[in-house]
């Protein structure tokens, strides 16, 4: 689990303009927080997913991957939100930190 100084506070967050990534189950939105670490928060609906031990479980998948890609080193000074589009048809939570690791590359090779 990120420690709390590196999560990203959810609301006040959402309503924040950034520039996004869209993948089949993630979007991820990235903008610049002015300070030397970066942030990560995850956002997952609740008609997507209606048990919260479920969602619990997914963003505890997704924050995991965060932290073993090291974002709040690899991505200095950039917020990281990343918004669950999908989880339907027996998706894993490990498909979304899979995909969640492929946005995360993408951010910084921009």
């Amino acid at each position: 689990m990120l420690a709390k100084k590196y999560r990203l506070p959810i609301q006040t967050t959402m309503s924040k303009r950034g520039t996004e990534i869209r993948f089949p189950l993630i979007a991820a939105k990235f903008f610049p927080n002015g300070l030397p670490y970066g942030r990560c928060g995850v956002v997952i609906r609740k008609g997507l997913v209606k048990k919260a031990s479920d969602r619990n479980a997914i963003r505890r998948a997704i924050l995991r991957t965060a932290q073993s890609s090291d974002v709040p080193r690899k991505l200095p000074g950039i917020d990281l939100l990343i918004v669950v589009r999908g989880v339907g048809n027996g998706r894993l939570p490990d498909d979304l930190a899979r995909e969640t690791s492929n946005a995360i590359s993408d951010i910084m090779q921009r």
